[in-house]
């Protein structure tokens, strides 16, 4: 062999190993986690080689809540599909970094509100409720929703009171995803019923009456028309 010419010495098992973990950078990922009131976050920097359950576990920290497994945490893609993140999976085989924006919701419904030990976790399951409602995933007939309307505004202002209310206050409030003014007129009725709940009290009243609903706990997805329309064809 020329003096000139090197061999080239193989590349080990471990050598080939350690520069492919080489190219997965640990740096920390900045993420927002949107909580169930929408105006409120928590910022906070995490390994992206973490687990997704450190950011829940963090959260929940920060929120005092001791029964975590009823929450998860949800992340958007460019279509704004929604999916839940495999807290048992690294975070940057989920989303891309550096910046991560998540939210942090109720992702396990009790079949019976009544095992909910702590008032915290009563709280925020009545939050995501409230956020159902709303958005329309909680469907209930008119007289149930002007029920719950009452209800949540139990919760939030305390009692019916007509001289420091004006007649239309039910319209301050956005509670239902098609709020008529017929409707909102019935929420005021309801309201009046009652009085002197506390708004724990109102809370849980909310829960028991939400969870007997055909559509608790119903999340829904969107459907490709196309995809459908093509397995259909087949069968």
């Amino acid at each position: 062999m020329p003096a000139n010419e090197t061999t080239a010495i193989p590349t080990s098992f471990i050598g080939r190993i350690s520069a492919r973990t080489s190219l997965i950078s640990t740096r920390d990922y900045k993420t927002t986690v949107q909580l169930l009131d929408d105006n409120e976050t928590i910022c906070q920097e995490f390994k992206k080689t973490s687990n997704a359950q450190i950011i829940l576990d963090y959260i929940c920290e920060c929120l005092n809540i001791v029964e975590k497994d009823y929450f998860g945490l949800r992340y958007q893609d460019f279509n704004r599909h929604r999916y839940w993140m495999d807290l048992n999976k690294q975070i940057y085989k989920q989303v891309r970094g550096p910046n991560v924006i998540l939210r942090f919701r109720v992702r396990f419904y009790p079949s019976d509100v009544n095992v909910l030990k702590e008032e915290i976790t009563r709280y925020m399951l009545f939050v995501q409720l409230q956020r159902d409602l709303l958005h329309g995933r909680l469907y209930c007939p008119q007289n149930e929703a002007a029920v719950l309307g009452a209800l949540a505004l139990q919760s939030i202002i305390g009692d019916y009171d007509a001289e420091e209310r004006p007649k239309n206050y039910v319209a301050e409030y956005k509670l239902l995803l098609k709020q008529t003014e017929k409707l909102e007129e019935k929420i005021a009725e309801s309201h009046k019923l009652f009085k002197g709940l506390t708004p724990a009290e109102a809370e849980m009243e909310f829960l028991k009456r939400a969870s007997k609903l055909d559509t608790y706990g119903f999340d829904p997805y969107t459907v490709m028309v196309n995809v459908l329309k093509e397995l259909l064809s087949f069968l």
